[in-house]
């Protein structure tokens, strides 16, 4: 081999030997790209769900009870107690139970979902802006702990929300102020104050829980003999629509709407890129007729409802957090402020502190009942718009 040879054959050798070194060194980077994307996604994930991780404790759905204290369902210490029939009840599966034509939602909440729902409205009152004076939170009982005999609210398989609502306002930090219902509606326990085939409160059931909003607010209450109603017989709600019970159908509720006579406008964003519709009222009268009647409370859970109380000589605005149970409570509050703003979590994807900063809100009422305060996509819900 000549030398031209050689140092071609050497030259060969050396640029396959770069050309080696070079892919090594394309694999080296490409392994770096990859770990540095992964690392960047995990950061994403990691902010997106640092909202929902503001407590470090493993959240329980509405059947987990693991571990963690729960609470025997007791009679309370009222003794006006539900009408005793005689009839055992019956479950329908481990979410329901029925009893006198009537279905209720079990229970399941422990002192763990009681903790997890506290440091949660604790996190987004810390995360609200300054322009925020009073934060107030109102979790409402649900039938079960107070529509039953004391024969079988001592015996059914439901805890204790007395003594779960309780746990969970204990375990609020001093800016939130917590409004107390359980003994109120317990008090009126044997009047129409829930439903017998859906799972929310009646608009009586709600004026009970206004009244202790007022006295906690230092709101002088409308009395409810001042206000003229609309009747709607034949409603049948959603415990019917998941349980098919011929009993409930043929136990149908009433439903109560109250006219209002404050000057008002209503404006409500149906969807999250949709404008603001204005409406002339509150109430959804088109609903009266239709599968869904409770719709005719605020047209359902949209995302922000808007309305404005023009000749409200104060200039304070409040902003209610709610799920459905809000929706039939907002009647009472219009006249007692110059705004008041509705968002329900469920259907609302925005930021709740910056949507108080723009709109100057001073007082936020969360509104949920014990349901809500178990159940992690609610949950889940409340801590992604924080």
């Amino acid at each position: 081999m000549n030398y031209r040879s050689l140092e071609q054959h050497k030259k060969n050798r050396q640029r396959k030997k770069k050309q080696a070194q070079q892919r090594k060194k394309n694999q080296k980077n490409i392994i770096i790209i990859l770990l540095v994307m992964i690392v960047v996604v995990m950061v994403i994930v990691g902010i997106s769900s640092c909202v929902s991780d503001w407590v470090k404790r493993e959240q329980s759905s509405v059947s987990d009870t693991q571990s963690s204290e729960i609470y025997a369902q007791k009679s309370t210490e009222n003794k006006n107690d539900i009408p005793d029939n005689g009839d055992d009840g019956y479950y329908l599966n481990e979410d329901i139970f029925v009893w006198n034509r009537q279905a209720f939602e079990l229970f399941h909440g422990n002192q763990k979902n009681a903790e997890t729902y506290a440091s949660l409205i604790n996190h987004c009152s810390q995360r609200l802006p300054e322009t925020v004076e009073n934060v107030y939170s109102m979790v409402i009982p649900s039938h079960i702990a107070l529509g039953l005999p004391e024969r079988l609210i001592n015996t059914v398989q439901s805890n204790n929300q007395q003594e779960y609502i309780r746990q969970i306002y204990q375990h609020y930090d001093s800016s939130v102020k917590s409004i107390s219902v359980f003994d109120t509606l317990d008090k009126h326990k044997r009047e129409y104050i829930f439903f017998r085939t859906d799972h929310r409160w009646t608009t009586l059931g709600s004026y009970y829980a206004y009244e202790q909003f007022c006295s906690s607010a230092d709101l002088s209450p409308i009395p409810l003999n001042n206000r003229t109603y609309t009747d709607i017989p034949s409603f049948i709600g959603s415990m019917y629509a998941v349980t098919n019970l011929e009993i409930l159908k043929n136990n149908a509720d009433t439903l109560r709407y109250y006219d209002i006579d404050v000057d008002y406008r209503v404006r409500i964003q149906k969807t999250k890129n949709s404008s603001f519709k204005t409406y002339d009222s509150i109430y959804n009268l088109s609903a009266r007729n239709t599968a869904d009647t409770y719709q005719l409370f605020l047209y359902g859970d949209n995302p922000v409802t808007q309305i404005t109380c023009p000749d409200v000589s104060s200039n304070h605005k409040l902003l209610v957090i709610k799920d459905s149970y809000g929706n039939d409570f907002i009647s009472w509050l219009i006249g007692h402020y110059r705004e008041i703003h509705v968002i329900d979590f469920t259907s609302y994807e925005g930021n709740i502190p910056y949507y108080c900063k723009n709109n100057t809100i001073d007082t936020v009422l969360f509104l949920n009942d014990v349901m809500s305060s178990v159940n992690s996509f609610q949950i889940d819900h409340i801590a992604s718009v924080f």
